[in-house]
C-alpha cells in the first residue's frame, strides 16, 4: 500500500497514525503541498482528462453512502430500527425549536426535511431492498472505473484514486 501524505496536514497525520496503529504496512510516499505544491502535479491538472474525471465525480457523489452505512448498520443491528428513527426525530423537535430564532431559517426548515426524508427512507418499506438498490450505486460506479495502471487514470495519482480509496474503506467498515 502506498500513502501519498504531507508530513504537516492533520489528515494525514490521522492516516499515519491508524496505520502504525493498525500494524499495516505501507510506502510512506511524503508531498509537499506548501513550498513545491506537488498535490498539483495530479492527474486533475491534465485539461484532457477533465470530462472524464468530472463525469466520474459525479458518479461518486450521486452514491448514497449515508443510506448504505445506516440501512448496513439497521439490518446488522436490530434496535437500531427502534433507536434511530426516534433520534431522529428528536433532531427534528430541536431544529424546530431552533427555526424561530435561527439568523436563516430556511436552512434550518432544510435540514428538517432532509431528517424527515432519513426516517422515511429508513421506516417505510423494506429497508433490505433499499440497501441493495443503493449497493447498485457502487457497482456502477466501480464498473466505470478504467484498469488501474497503476493508478486509475494512468501513472499520475488523481482525484479519482482519492475518492475511490474512500468509498473502499467506507465499504469495508461497513
Amino acid at each position: 500500500m502506498q500513502l501519498y501524505n504531507a508530513s504537516s496536514s492533520y489528515y494525514s497525520m490521522i492516516a499515519r497514525l491508524a496505520l502504525f496503529e493498525a500494524g499495516v504496512q505501507f510506502d510512506d510516499l511524503r508531498v509537499d503541498i506548501h513550498f513545491k505544491k506537488e498535490h498539483n502535479n495530479w492527474l486533475d491538472s491534465d485539461r484532457s482528462l477533465e470530462k472524464t474525471i468530472q463525469a466520474l465525480q459525479d458518479e461518486f457523489y450521486a452514491i448514497q453512502i449515508e443510506k448504505i452505512t445506516f440501512a448496513k448498520a439497521m439490518l446488522s443491528i436490530p434496535p437500531l430500527h427502534y433507536v434511530f428513527p426516534r433520534l431522529l426525530k428528536k433532531i427534528i423537535k430541536q431544529l424546530e425549536l431552533e427555526r424561530a430564532s435561527a439568523p436563516d431559517k430556511n436552512a434550518v426548515a432544510e435540514k428538517i426535511k432532509l431528517n424527515e426524508a432519513r426516517i422515511a427512507f429508513f421506516t417505510q418499506g423494506s429497508l433490505r431492498d433499499k440497501f441493495e438498490h443503493e449497493l447498485l450505486s457502487v457497482t456502477a460506479f466501480l464498473a466505470e472505473l478504467p484498469k488501474p495502471a497503476p493508478m486509475i487514470l494512468g501513472e499520475r495519482l488523481s482525484s479519482i484514486d482519492i475518492l475511490t480509496a474512500t468509498l473502499l474503506t467506507r465499504l469495508t467498515m461497513i
